[in-house]
């Protein structure tokens, strides 16, 4: 090989050639083809996962939203600067809501003289109302846990 039969052995050398067979070579296809699903999958998982996350955090904005403004509409319907106002608006709810029910659902009559037993029994709730306001030793608790005790009437939220 003379002068130049190191160069031309270092060159063949870099430029090697396999030979592969069928099977091998449809292993590899399918070893490719594999590995570009998994990747496929990866990243439609990834998209799919990002959608995901963003309409959650829409949704999570939406109902923040929705429920601050419920809130504010509460509080500026029961939770005026006046505690007096507020504590006539709440006399109010209660009242109406007793009365009504015991009108509608339970057939009382509704007010129409003084000898009424609806206007009784809002004059009571009333009275009794004060009497518990007054009373610097009950607290609505305590008068809710005396109730149940007694009479077997409490609230509970289901």
């Amino acid at each position: 090989m003379g002068k130049n039969g190191a160069a031309l052995r270092a060159a063949k050398a870099q430029n090697v050639r396999y030979t592969f067979t069928k099977e091998q070579l449809e292993a590899r296809d399918r070893a490719l083809i594999k590995e570009y699903r998994e990747n496929t999958l990866k990243l439609q998982e990834q998209e799919v996962m990002k959608q995901v996350r963003e309409e959650f955090a829409e949704r999570e904005k939406d109902f923040k939203e929705k429920t601050t403004a419920f809130y504010k509409d509460l509080e500026a319907e029961f939770f005026t600067a006046d505690a007096n106002e507020n504590f006539q608006a709440y006399m109010q709810y209660l009242l109406a809501l007793s009365c009504r029910i015991l009108i509608e659902q339970f057939g009382w009559p509704a007010i129409t003289d003084h000898a009424s037993r609806t206007r009784r029994f809002a004059s009571a709730l009333v009275d009794e109302l004060y009497k518990l306001i007054d009373d610097p030793d009950q607290n609505i608790q305590s008068y809710a846990a005396e109730t149940a005790r007694l009479y077997g009437v409490e609230f509970r939220r289901e």
